[in-house]
């Protein structure tokens, strides 16, 4: 998980903060009911990373059910105002758990309308960052037909943090892998090339560990075929390289949820 704020982004010229709704109603807690796409689908745009709280230690520990974070829950301490676009118009508020349009009343996340978020790590649920431009403004996924826009320089003004972590170090601290695409097999190579010599073929039913990034490929370590996390008889462990990502920068693998195999 990411630990501090890393937008990687130039910020010039950042608009102002825009002035608060007239009234924003006590914060809430999000109904986690109306939150989907926690499981992206194979073909579901997931962007180039996630937003999220910059500072998740109390996800960390043994007692990581208990945190003020948990889940949805971190959406009670943003303040986050979105646009129509980049240099565009201020439309509303992300804020206590609800959305406020301008000029209409709160909406609550989850309970009269439904969001949409992803969970890339145990007990966080995130908003896919769609993409990032040079100046700081970057749009999101918030609900299943909508996004909006929001600027790098705005991640601080709530009581919590926030920051945007590119799917490239998710991935490197992530404890295990599986593909999006149901059936999909990858070539494992001796380097991080297409040219590179084939090692083995990863299956499906494989148990994938990332070990270091490098572009659009992930060293991995291999052991295939397993039922869960128990190799099955005849098994082989490998470490090569396969790409995580194809050149059209789409994300071909997920990230498992848990601790890992006990």
């Amino acid at each position: 998980m990411s630990l501090g704020i890393k937008q990687g982004v130039a910020e010039a010229s950042p608009p102002a903060v825009p002035p608060l709704p007239a009234s924003v109603p006590p914060a809430i807690g999000p109904e986690e009911t109306g939150i989907v796409g926690l499981t992206p689908g194979p073909v579901d745009d997931v962007g180039v990373g996630h937003l999220h709280p910059s500072n998740v230690t109390s996800l960390l520990g043994s007692n990581w059910r208990s945190s003020p974070i948990l889940h949805a829950s971190w959406l009670r301490s943003i303040a986050l105002p979105i646009y129509i676009g980049p240099n565009g118009d201020h439309w509303g508020w992300l804020i206590n758990g609800w959305l406020i349009p301008n000029g209409s009343g709160p909406i609550a996340v989850g309970r009269d309308a439904t969001f949409s978020m992803v969970q890339a790590d145990r007990g966080l649920y995130s908003f896919p960052v769609l993409e990032v431009r040079p100046d700081g403004w970057f749009r999101f996924q918030y609900t299943p037909a909508g996004s909006a826009w929001a600027h790098t320089a705005h991640l601080n003004v709530g009581a919590l943090s926030l920051t945007i972590e590119p799917w490239e170090e998710q991935i490197q601290e992530a404890y295990q892998v599986e593909f999006r695409k149901h059936g999909l097999s990858q070539p494992l190579r001796s380097v991080p090339r297409g040219s590179g010599s084939l090692r083995s073929l990863v299956v499906p039913n494989s148990l994938i560990r990332p070990l270091e990034v490098q572009g659009d490929w992930v060293r991995v370590q291999v052991v295939q075929p397993v039922r869960g996390c128990t190799p099955l008889p005849g098994s082989t462990t490998d470490e090569g390289w396969m790409r995580w990502r194809d050149t059209r920068q789409t994300l071909l693998v997920w990230f498992s949820t848990e601790d890992g195999c006990e």
